[in-house]
């Protein structure tokens, strides 16, 4: 899914757009300075794109979501794989862990990546 907002004036411009599906982008394929975020693990996401802002990074959310001010670029994630493997051992406990074996194994491989990009004009992320 992507998320576009707008602003009318005498041009139309694009004030934030927003690609919601990843890692598994089914219809659209992103890509940001030539690399496809939703194909970079969460680390070398962070990495290549703090590379690219070359300033401050809004952190507040860190390991769910990052803003990098300097590109007005923002990731998000509802997950990380430190929830997930405690979801595993809470089942586990339970004694339904092969009841939601794949689910959750599934999830866990989904945690590696973020689940969405945000891409806003100049000073979008800015407080």
């Amino acid at each position: 899914m992507v998320e576009i907002e707008y602003y009318a004036s005498l041009t139309y411009c694009v004030k934030f757009l927003e690609v919601l599906s990843g890692p598994y982008c089914e219809k659209i394929e992103p890509f940001i300075y030539g690399k496809n975020p939703f194909e970079l693990v969460d680390t070398q996401l962070i990495e290549f794109l703090a590379e690219m802002n070359n300033g401050s990074i809004d952190d507040h959310e860190a390991v769910y979501g990052y803003s990098f001010l300097n590109i007005s670029v923002g990731i998000w994630r509802d997950m990380t794989s430190k929830n997930i493997e405690e979801m595993i051992y809470e089942v586990k406990e339970a004694g339904n862990y092969d009841l939601w074996k794949e689910e959750l194994e599934m999830d866990l491989e989904r945690t590696k990546y973020f689940r969405t990009i945000g891409i806003g004009m100049k000073g979008y992320y800015e407080k």
